[in-house]
């Protein structure tokens, strides 16, 4: 009993352990996921900071012909697709990765809730299986103990035959004594 008691904590100990280190793994994608989100909002922030910091230089060179404007523009709403396509490409990226890890936390709360459905069923047969032992135990009891009543019996039966049969020999030496008034014979 104490053995599967030591084995139930054991096993009990491993679980824990295992979902320690799952709340571990779904606390490490999570924060996989704020920096991928906070990535992005720096980004953002950049390519914001980055247009606005190219409009001022924009309204500095006003004095510039419109060709050269013209051209400037141009170069700029290049860098601009360019920009918003890796942006895109970023976002789809993140949203792709964040659907990966959502079916990773999907998959490891099934894992989980199965494993622990099983282990369950597992401490309900041990549970079952130790209320037979004990039950099985206690006959065992009850019949060593129907049995030591039955040697200890039988145990005062013979010491009262060897009392009987000693007082029985010890009577017999006795009487030759008597029968000749008191002289010993032998």
């Amino acid at each position: 009993v104490r053995s599967l008691q030591r084995q139930l904590l054991e096993l009990k100990r491993s679980k824990e352990v295992e979902m320690q280190s799952r709340n571990e793994m779904i606390a490490h994608l999570k924060d996989q996921l704020q920096e991928t989100r906070a990535k992005t909002t720096m980004e953002r922030k950049y390519i914001e900071k980055e247009c606005q910091v190219q409009k001022v230089m924009k309204n500095k060179k006003c004095n510039m012909t419109e060709a050269e404007l013209q051209a400037e523009l141009e170069n700029l709403q290049m860098q601009m697709e360019e920009e918003t396509k890796v942006n895109k490409e970023t976002e789809m990226w993140v949203k792709k990765h964040h659907d990966q890890l959502q079916e990773k936390v999907e998959y490891w709360m099934d894992k989980y809730e199965k494993e622990v459905d099983q282990k369950s069923e597992e401490l309900s047969t041990l549970k079952g299986t130790k209320a037979n032992i004990l039950l099985k135990l206690q006959e065992l009891t009850l019949k060593f103990q129907e049995y030591d009543e039955v040697v200890t019996e039988d145990r005062a039966q013979r010491n009262e035959r060897r009392r009987r049969r000693k007082r029985h020999s010890w009577r017999l030496n006795l009487l030759p004594r008597f029968r000749l008034g008191g002289r010993v014979l032998w």
